[in-house]
């Protein structure tokens, strides 16, 4: 074999490493980097990759990993306690970014099943690029990081529905849906299952060799995951259900600490690989992308924000949610490339939903880094318009019945921390 997948991904991952010293040069987003590597190495640029499938199965690792660290780091009593903005938000944005994201589709001239998936492209948002993002500046567990996630796992769980009705969209079904439903229980039932009466003595014997306790936790990751894929699941949804059962466990700090490095290599390749799938084999995918891309950001605003609002979480709770799910997600990857491969739709629309992907990830990475200088420049536009954020700082579902907060000293950080 000429090209082996070695050489692919030393390739790959040469590659993204020069582009990450070019982009922190110019001082910007790492994720943009790895994608402009990915777009220079593929078919639309030099045509070096020889096995374009070996790099995006690697890059399904990383995915994989990210979510089983996303699931590590889930406080389930906090994300239980904003179960009902989460629902709220979480449904009225899919329906809404669905219907417009049709109205959109059909405005660009797509008519029947391709305007169908257009539209779901518009309703998921991407955890990789969201996660990855608030993780890195710290705000996962802040309010608007906690609906920001509780929101990105409603669609993940949405998703499934998509996947399950999508062999049959000719001809619904409720039987497959409620099988995939089914399965799913039974996958989260087995996991818990096996977290509450078998794994504590596991890793109780384990927890004093620290390389064993790695490989144990990774284990119990790649056995969950594959109970999912056979499940008809996707292996990061399998990875996720992983690292909340273990989130409890004394020991994830641990492994949170190891495991950042693999999946920082894997995260990298999976960048690359999208920026490989770019290929444009007409025109109307370089006028479409950008409109669709356009639409997509403000989708975001026009959903988000006025549900917050309407559920008393204020404007800036809002706004700084609206800003991080502000992209499509990976998974409309997945489904437009099946709808492909049943051939409900063309290869032009895998390859605008690529496009339309990398531009919203690099648009949203943008505005997260700078997402309190956008949030605190539309407060004030709002605020010129006759619209004030709630006077009240208190936050829906906060219990004061605990011990007081007394703030001594108020000086500029102390007034900075009281008015963020």
């Amino acid at each position: 074999m000429e090209s082996s997948l070695l050489v692919d991904i030393g390739l790959s991952v040469i590659t993204a490493t020069l582009f990450a010293y070019i982009v922190k040069i110019l001082k910007q987003p790492l994720i943009l980097g790895y994608i402009a590597a990915g777009i220079l190495i593929g078919p639309i640029g030099l045509g070096l990759i020889k096995d374009q499938h070996s790099i995006e199965v690697l890059s399904e690792l990383g995915l994989a990993f990210l979510m089983f660290i996303i699931g590590l780091e889930i406080d389930l009593k906090k994300l239980i306690k904003a179960g009902k903005v989460v629902i709220i938000a979480g449904l009225v944005k899919v329906v809404l970014c669905g219907l417009l994201g049709f109205i959109v589709a059909s405005w660009l001239g797509y008519t029947g099943l391709t305007a169908a998936y257009v539209a779901v492209t518009f309703c998921f948002s991407s955890t990789l690029v969201t996660v990855k993002l608030l993780s890195d500046k710290s705000e996962l567990d802040t309010i608007a990081g906690r609906i920001t996630l509780g929101i990105l796992l409603l669609e993940d769980v949405i998703s499934i529905f998509v996947l399950g009705l999508q062999s049959n969209i000719t001809n619904p079904s409720i039987l497959p849906i409620c099988f995939s439903l089914a399965k799913g229980a039974a996958l989260v039932l087995v996991s818990m299952l096996a977290t509450r009466y078998l794994l504590p003595s596991i890793f109780r014997f384990v927890a004093k060799l620290p390389e064993v306790l790695l490989l144990s936790t990774i284990s119990w990751c790649f056995l969950v995951s594959w109970l999912a894929m056979k499940a008809g699941f996707s292996i990061a949804m399998g990875a996720l259900i992983a690292g909340v059962s273990i989130s409890n466990f004394p020991y994830n700090l641990d492994v949170l600490a190891k495991i950042r490095a693999l999946r920082d290599f894997f995260v990298t390749l999976f960048f690359v690989s999208l920026g490989m799938q770019v290929v444009i084999s007409s025109s109307s995918i370089i006028t479409s992308a950008p409109v669709i891309s356009f639409f997509v950001i403000l989708s975001s605003f026009f959903t988000i924000i006025p549900t917050l609002r309407l559920l008393k979480y204020g404007y800036r709770f809002g706004i700084l949610s609206a800003i991080s799910l502000a992209q499509i997600s990976e998974f409309a990857l997945v489904i437009v490339a099946l709808g492909y491969k049943l051939g409900h739709i063309s290869q032009d629309i895998v390859s605008l939903t690529a496009i339309v992907l990398i531009i919203t990830a690099t648009i949203s990475t943008y505005m997260t880094l700078n997402n309190h200088s956008i949030c605190g420049f539309l407060l004030e536009l709002l605020r010129r318009m006759g619209i004030r954020e709630s006077a009240s700082t208190e936050t829906p579902g906060t219990d004061h019945k605990g011990k007081s907060l007394v703030l001594l000293g108020c000086h500029r950080v102390g007034v900075h921390w009281w008015n963020p």
